[in-house]
């Protein structure tokens, strides 16, 4: 199956991260990605887990991070 858009719409993931942030509800993310409004609650996972492993990249100061995390 061939998807209608190629790479993830910066509103689909700012949309995904505000209900997130405000509601922390899951299946709200969920329904709002099967509507095609959002990117799924696994991929915006991936994408804050992402975004926070580059900003401890970026800090001058050793940051311990848990075991199961690791830094690519």
């Amino acid at each position: 199956m061939q998807h209608l858009w190629p790479k993830k719409v910066p509103k689909h993931i700012l949309l995904s991260y505000g209900v997130k942030t405000l509601t922390e509800n899951v299946e709200l993310i969920q329904t709002l990605n099967r509507l095609g409004r959002s990117v799924s609650y696994c991929h915006l996972e991936k994408t804050y887990t992402a975004l926070c492993l580059r900003k401890v990249a970026n800090l001058n100061q050793k940051v311990f991070l848990p075991g199961t995390i690791q830094r690519t």
